[in-house]
C-alpha cells in the first residue's frame, strides 16, 4: 500500500511532481539574474561579464589590437578600456601629441614642438634651453690694453687703441715691420 518513485533529475517529491530550484541556492555572479530550467539554470549576464555563472570579465584590451597608440597603457574595465596616455600625449586613445609649445616657453625665438619636449630657435646673440641667456660680453672686460669694450648681441668688439690689433687688441702692431726709417735709421716700434 505504498510506493515510491524515482525520480529523474530535477524533480523531488513523493510523486516526483516538484522541480527543483537549481537558482537555489544563487549560482550566478556579478548581479546576473538566474533562470530555473530542469536539472538546470541558466544565468542571464550583466554588461561586462560572461560565463556560465557571470564570473568572467573579459579583457577588453585585447579585443581592438593594440587600441592605446604611442605607447600607452591600456587598462581594462568593465565592458570598456581606458588609456594611460605616455608624457606628451593625450586623448582617449593617446593619439594627440600635447603642442609643448603653447604657450610658447621661448623667451626669444621660434618654438618647435616635439614629444613631451620643445626647441627654441635662438637668434643671434641668445642661446639655452628658451633662448633666455644673452651675456653681457663685456663683464669680464675681454679687451687687453686699455682698448674699450662694446657689448653686442651675445658677442663683443674691442676698440683697439693704436698700436694694438686683434679681436681683444692683443696684438702689438709692429709699425717696424715696413722699414720706415730711411738711410739706414734704426727703427723703434712705440709700443712694446
Amino acid at each position: 500500500n505504498d510506493f515510491s518513485c524515482d525520480c529523474i533529475d530535477g524533480f523531488t517529491g513523493k510523486k516526483c511532481g516538484t522541480n527543483i530550484n537549481d537558482c537555489n541556492p544563487q549560482p550566478c555572479l556579478n548581479g546576473a539574474v538566474c533562470h530555473d530550467g530542469i536539472a538546470k539554470y541558466e544565468c542571464e549576464c550583466k554588461e561586462g561579464f560572461e560565463g556560465p555563472n557571470c564570473g568572467v570579465n573579459p579583457n577588453d584590451c585585447l579585443e581592438i589590437a593594440d587600441p592605446c597608440m604611442n605607447g600607452g597603457e591600456c587598462i581594462d574595465g568593465l565592458a570598456t578600456y581606458s588609456c594611460v596616455c605616455a608624457a606628451g600625449f593625450a586623448g582617449p586613445h593617446c593619439s594627440v601629441n600635447i603642442d609643448d609649445c603653447d604657450p610658447n616657453p621661448c623667451l626669444n625665438g621660434a618654438c618647435t614642438d616635439g614629444v613631451n619636449d620643445f626647441t627654441c630657435d635662438c637668434p643671434d646673440g641668445f642661446f639655452g634651453k628658451i633662448c633666455g641667456v644673452n651675456p653681457n660680453a663685456c663683464e669680464n672686460n675681454p679687451c687687453q690694453n686699455g682698448a674699450a669694450c662694446n657689448d653686442l648681441a651675445g658677442d663683443f668688439e674691442c676698440e683697439c687703441p693704436a698700436g694694438f690689433t686683434g679681436k681683444v687688441c692683443g696684438v702689438n702692431i709692429n709699425d717696424c715691420d715696413q722699414a720706415p726709417c730711411k738711410n739706414e735709421g734704426v727703427c723703434v716700434d712705440g709700443v712694446n
